[in-house]
């Protein structure tokens, strides 16, 4: 199998505004590949936290930082998770992009802080900042192995992009025997599987499109927070294997959602409908709606309504082809074959588990 492909994401944070301590951090997750690289989109305070904490990321494979906005709660973590790659002697660069003042925030913070390295021991690394603008889509390139990037100018109360990742294609499979049969040997399976028509000593000539399946098209994960409009990402996110959209409120509250520039869960719902995604995760939730326990620590009933399980079946009403699930701190979504799987266990070191980071009933449609 290809590594060019994606291994798993990690949620670090999932909520919104407001963390709540021991449940749910602000807003960052990780996107790893097969290559062990960790892309990481938003770094909320106490990111380097939950990365310490967490046992399917390594501060150290971060490659890139891609921020949405500039609100602390998807920002304010960066300068702290910088200073402790440069204590922990990293030597590699690291790239953020983000929308445009983001390079001189972290340069202002640590001009005045002392700069990265507050340790005399600890090593400079450079920064690589890619700042954004405007409001059309932006092709950010390939980055690491081969995965596309785009940026999607996004409605929020500031400037604000969703990111959406892609696989390279991949070469179709080969069927060996059938070419084998029509008289292929050794160096022209390879012509044929890298899409070449080849003729043998006696003339026939075996075309790659009767031996070679169809290229298979790299799968996708758009994260797409903080916003009540994403319809910019339309294009480029359509059949999406993986969606990624914040759901703040339920939609009894979307009036406050569009004035404060989020979405709530049938909103994001009828998104997944629109591109017809394979799978959505819900995040960045309100402090307001609990996990789904129906009581709280002193032992008060919880009103179900309050619930993030009552999102996710708001969001699940709109996109009936959609498999939903709620994301929590430290659930890991691994790459299952063509598709994702939520991993049983919460990606959480031994010594910080808890008796319920079983995941014994996913919340899925």
């Amino acid at each position: 199998m290809s590594e060019e492909r994606f291994s798993h994401v990690t949620f670090l944070g999932t909520a919104s505004a407001i963390p709540l301590p021991g449940k749910r951090n602000v807003s960052a997750l990780a996107i790893s590949t097969m290559q062990g690289e960790v892309f990481l989109v938003d770094c909320g305070e106490g990111t380097q936290h939950q990365i310490y904490r967490c046992s399917s990321v390594k501060m150290e494979r971060i490659s890139h930082v891609f921020i949405t906005h500039l609100h602390g709660d998807h920002c304010f973590g960066i300068f702290g998770l910088l200073a402790s790659m440069a204590t922990s002697g990293r030597e590699k660069s690291v790239v953020i992009v983000a929308p445009k003042g983001i390079q001189k925030m972290i340069e202002t913070v640590y001009n005045f802080g002392g700069g990265i390295l507050e340790d005399a021991e600890a090593k400079a690394y450079p920064l690589e900042f890619r700042e954004l603008e405007g409001d059309q889509n932006i092709d950010l390139g390939i980055i690491g192995d081969g995965f596309r990037v785009m940026a999607h100018p996004l409605k929020h109360r500031v400037p604000t992009f969703g990111y959406t990742f892609q696989e390279p294609t991949r070469l179709g499979k080969l069927d060996g025997k059938k070419a084998a049969s029509l008289g292929a040997v050794k160096q022209m399976l390879g012509q044929l599987k890298n899409g070449n028509d080849v003729q043998l000593p006696n003339g026939t000539t075996i075309r790659s499109a009767d031996v070679v399946q169809p290229p298979q098209i790299g799968r996708k994960i758009s994260v797409l927070q903080d916003t009540c409009d994403s319809r910019s990402a339309v294009e480029n996110a359509m059949n999406c294997d993986l969606l990624i959209h914040e759901a703040t409120y339920a939609h009894a509250m979307v009036e406050k959602a569009i004035i404060w520039g989020h979405s709530t869960a049938k909103m994001a719902g009828e998104f997944a409908r629109q591109i017809q995604a394979k799978n959505l995760f819900l995040t960045h939730f309100s402090a307001r709606y609990h996990a789904g326990e129906e009581v709280d620590s002193k032992g008060r009933v919880r009103d179900p309504e309050m619930s993030v399980l009552n999102l996710i079946s708001e969001a699940a009403a709109q996109c009936p082809h959609t498999t939903v699930v709620g994301a929590r701190d430290f659930m890991v979504v691994r790459s299952k074959g063509s598709d994702f799987r939520v991993d049983a266990q919460l990606a959480m070191k031994k010594a910080y588990r808890s008796s319920d980071d079983q995941l014994e009933n996913v919340n899925k449609r």
